[in-house]
């Protein structure tokens, strides 16, 4: 199964595409202000709009304003200046990136990844960048950015000699996972996760009469179940693409790391993009409007039949299910129509991981111990820790 689009359409095509080049965007605008260049106006217009987007829709935001030491400071300078989108495309245009590095796009993929959330409506950036008169201003970016070296690889398949699996600390980094507990078959596991669905999502089918904003929260992720194995491969550098990118993630700045072995001839299904994420889940849906409705209706805008893939039944086909990270990229928070009158979500999966479905996988060779490095000039890095025996 090849890719459904190229690097350039998977940055334009989802909000975590977009967001991708507007974190480099900021970072190419904070060097010049760090060399004395001082701050760029797209920086500060982009702020200012996303605050103002997300201060009108209700949201609990907070602005900062940076103030020179001693100016002399009045009302009119701590109000923001809504730009119309017209004015924020003309200070994209303006923008000019340097040589696309790969520690630069991979933080820059990570904030994208950080920004991301189904429980709440997207936050004020990725609200503009989806606007139509913004759009063609990220087009000449992604331009740029689509057939550079550091991103040639993230159209592939899963690399199924080179899958890594990570234990992180706790958030404290005080110490890995707990106590060794019972660890059932991905079968065992996949069976009580379809009927643990099933029965919350029809104990909840009453509430589909309840207007939505009476309704709670619920569960918002549409992967896997917790316990089954996960992975993921590694950039050009040799860095598991999982520490840098986790959806939701805890603060960790430690982990251990082993290799996964996988039968080179195992079955993978790759979601390239939102044509092959819909065709999985018209091939085995599982309902889940009456869990899903709000959350996803607030990220998405969205009221209608849900549904994910029921794993369970993948199970039979697949040994395994593969996210690329353009297929992340173009489809993570997107709606993907499954038929007339349903939709999913791709949400909770990180760029680039697998999720192993069947006992097919084992660890091998010694951990790896890696930590979040923050004692250079820098910014953070992840670096393996060597050991000393």
């Amino acid at each position: 199964m090849g890719a459904e689009m190229d690097m350039q359409a998977a940055l334009l095509a989802g909000r975590r595409g977009r967001r991708l080049l507007y974190e480099l965007v900021a970072a190419s605008q904070l060097e010049q202000d760090t060399e004395g260049g001082g701050p760029a106006p797209v920086l500060g217009a982009f702020h200012d709009a996303a605050y103002l987007v997300a201060k009108e829709r209700g949201d609990a935001v907070a602005r900062f304003v940076a103030v020179p030491e001693g100016a002399p400071v009045t009302t009119a300078d701590l109000e923001p200046v809504m730009p119309t989108d017209a004015e924020l495309a003309a200070l994209l245009g303006q923008v000019a990136l340097p040589e696309p590095s790969l520690p630069t796009v991979r933080r820059a993929l990570a904030a994208s990844v950080d920004a991301a959330m189904y429980w709440q409506p997207p936050d004020g950036e990725d609200t503009l960048l989806g606007r139509a008169d913004i759009i063609p201003a990220l087009r000449r970016l992604a331009g740029a950015l689509g057939p550079s070296r550091p991103v040639t690889r993230w159209t592939d398949a899963c690399a199924r000699a080179d899958q890594w699996s990570i234990t992180w600390d706790d958030v404290q980094g005080l110490g890995g996972p707990g106590p060794e507990q019972p660890v059932p078959s991905a079968a065992e596991c996949l069976a009580r996760w379809k009927e643990q669905v099933v029965r919350e999502n029809g104990r909840r089918r009453r509430e589909l009469r309840r207007p939505l904003r009476k309704l709670g929260s619920g569960p918002w992720w549409s992967t896997p179940p917790f316990g089954t194995v996960r992975s993921t491969g590694r950039f050009a550098d040799g860095t598991p693409v999982g520490l840098w990118c986790a959806e939701d993630g805890m603060g960790w700045r430690g982990a251990q790391l082993r290799r996964l072995s996988v039968p080179a001839d195992a079955p993978v299904y790759e979601i390239t993009g939102p044509n092959s994420w819909a065709r999985l889940c018209r091939q085995y849906p599982l309902e889940v409007t009456a869990l899903r409705r709000r959350d996803w209706f607030d990220t998405t805008g969205r009221d209608g039949r849900w549904v994910i893939p029921d794993f369970s039944a993948v199970a039979r086909d697949y040994a395994g299910v593969h996210l690329s990270i353009a297929g992340y990229l173009a489809t993570a928070g997107e709606v993907v129509p499954v038929d007339e009158h349903t939709a999913s979500l791709i949400a909770g999966w990180d760029p680039d991981a697998t999720y192993w479905l069947r006992d097919e996988t084992a660890l091998v060779g010694q951990a790896q111990r890696w930590v979040l490095d923050d004692a250079g000039p820098g910014p953070d890095d992840w670096v393996r820790v060597r050991s000393s025996a």
